[in-house]
């Protein structure tokens, strides 16, 4: 009985810390009559809606990208969701909150990813250079045994 109580109990505290903030707010970005919009409503799939000012009418929507469920993760502390829109150089930059960033082409909707490298992937070149490394530093250290 005992452990059925911690366990429980486990489990809430569990739950409770894993709760994720709400979606940041993103303001709209206008460039030429055309108003770029991240709704911001499913942390399973982020997407860019193009309004025309004038019109009021919605030229395009497209998904900028998808996020993953992982079913064995509680699926709140995974949702990403677009953090910010700006205009660089005439391109619409949009930014995820894991700090990826996407260019979309403002014609079309295209998305391309962005060619910036983000802080994860460069951490992760620098271990797989530490790892690499230390396994060459071994293997010596095996052939001079």
């Amino acid at each position: 009985m005992k452990y059925l109580i911690a366990f429980i109990l486990l489990l809430t505290i569990t739950s409770a810390v894993a709760k994720r903030i709400p979606a940041p707010a993103v303001s709209p970005v206008e460039h030429d009559g055309i108003r770029y919009i991240a709704p911001n409503r499913n942390g399973r799939v982020a997407y860019l809606e193009a309004w025309d000012i004038s019109t009021g009418k919605q030229l395009w929507v497209t998904v900028v990208f998808r996020n993953t469920i992982k079913p064995w993760i509680e699926e709140d502390v995974q949702w990403v969701f677009i953090k910010k829109l700006e205009m660089v150089q005439d391109k619409l930059v949009v930014t995820a909150e894991r700090g990826r960033s996407y260019e979309v082409d403002l014609k079309t909707g295209r998305v391309r990813r962005s060619t910036l490298p983000t802080v994860l992937s460069i951490v992760t070149i620098v271990i797989v250079f530490i790892v690499g490394i230390w396994i060459t530093k071994r293997k010596k250290q095996e052939l001079i045994k």
